[in-house]
């Protein structure tokens, strides 16, 4: 009965993973840079960002600088 269930649960994984990845493309990627001085950059595509619309992104950030962060705000 456990292997049953296991075969089940994969399939049931599965078969969501594959819904998901037809329901859309994948995410909009974004590179975020702090440092190694005092600046601060998000770019999509190699072009700078200032804002943003609401949804979902992936967001790579690249921490060059010892003493700086990267912050990432909502609504104004």
């Amino acid at each position: 009965m456990p292997g049953r269930l296991i075969a089940v649960a994969l399939v049931a994984a599965a078969a969501t993973a594959l819904a998901a990845g037809q329901a859309g493309s994948a995410p909009p990627k974004l590179q975020g840079t702090v440092g190694p001085d005092f600046s601060i950059h998000l770019k999509q595509n190699g072009r700078p960002l200032k804002t943003l619309r609401a949804g979902v992104y992936v967001i790579v950030v690249a921490d060059r600088s010892p003493i700086h962060d990267f912050h990432l705000r909502g609504p104004v």
